[in-house]
């Protein structure tokens, strides 16, 4: 006497909930994504003043607010972040230098954000996914 269990019913089940999760993970991550975008946008600090060219050029004069991007979907993974026009300089004001204490714009951005953007990525999940 044995007792028989049919798991395949079960197994087709899971197999298309992942489907329909990776269908809906992409607008999910794109929404938060737009609100982190917006919420690093405040909180990168901008000079309003007149900026002197110097030596490297006009390029200088744009602000860093004005260059934050949104990343392409890789792995459930979307960045959020400065374009490479001045991802360079953001470096110098997110960690400091010898000569300027670590601001640390990105990281209080997404300390600030994290409940929020896990918060919009459940309720969109659930409501795209019909739970």
């Amino acid at each position: 006497m044995s007792v028989e269990i049919d798991s395949s019913e079960v197994f087709k089940a899971i197999r298309e909930l992942k489907t329909n999760v990776k269908r809906v993970e992409g607008p999910a991550l794109r929404k938060a994504a737009t609100f982190a975008k917006s919420k690093l946008e405040q909180n990168t600090r901008y000079w309003t003043g007149k900026k002197s060219n110097g030596k490297r050029g006009s390029y200088m004069q744009e602000h860093a607010k004005d260059h934050v991007v949104i990343g392409p979907i890789k792995d459930g993974n979307i960045d959020i972040g400065y374009d490479d026009d001045v991802a360079w300089r953001m470096h110098f004001t997110e960690f400091g230098t010898i000569k300027q204490p670590p601001q640390g714009t990105v990281q209080k951005t997404q300390q600030q954000i994290e409940n929020q953007v896990t918060e919009i990525i459940t309720n969109e999940l659930k409501r795209r996914l019909g739970l």
